[in-house]
């Protein structure tokens, strides 16, 4: 099952305008869709029809931190692309499990920890640190 989507003009002019806004402060872009970026091949059909085009806008600022989707890690000109489980549908159960992310942020990166509504998942309480660029 491949599902594409795109951001559109409109909504990258406000992307760079809000991110412009707080050059301070380090971002963290949540998001519906993939990007077709940073080498998953799982996740790579799908996506984002203008990942580039969304590349262009948030790839230059380097404030920047990370993109978050669905589960897996990736990075793409120094930007994580972290992915989390789906909340509700699956598309493929073989592949991917129900639950949500908890995620400690610090100055110089984050550490994701896994949790799946099936206790037994061996996903459960998986952990991964990145570090941000520039820190």
């Amino acid at each position: 099952m491949v599902t594409q989507g795109t951001i559109g003009t409109q909504q990258l002019e406000w992307l760079a305008s809000a991110l412009d806004g707080w050059q301070t402060k380090p971002a963290i872009i949540v998001a519906h869709h993939n990007p077709r970026l940073g080498g998953d091949p799982l996740h790579s059909p799908g996506g984002l029809i203008d990942s580039q085009e969304l590349w262009n806008v948030i790839g230059m600022r380097k404030w920047v931190k990370a993109y978050i989707h669905d589960r897996s890690y990736a990075e793409h000109q120094g930007i994580h692309i972290l992915n989390t489980p789906a909340t509700s549908y699956v598309a493929d159960p073989k592949k991917s499990t129900t639950g949500w992310t908890t995620a400690k942020l610090t100055a110089s990166g984050v550490t994701l920890t896994t949790h799946t509504t099936d206790v037994q998942h061996p996903w459960n309480g998986e952990s991964k640190t990145l570090t941000w660029r520039g820190a």
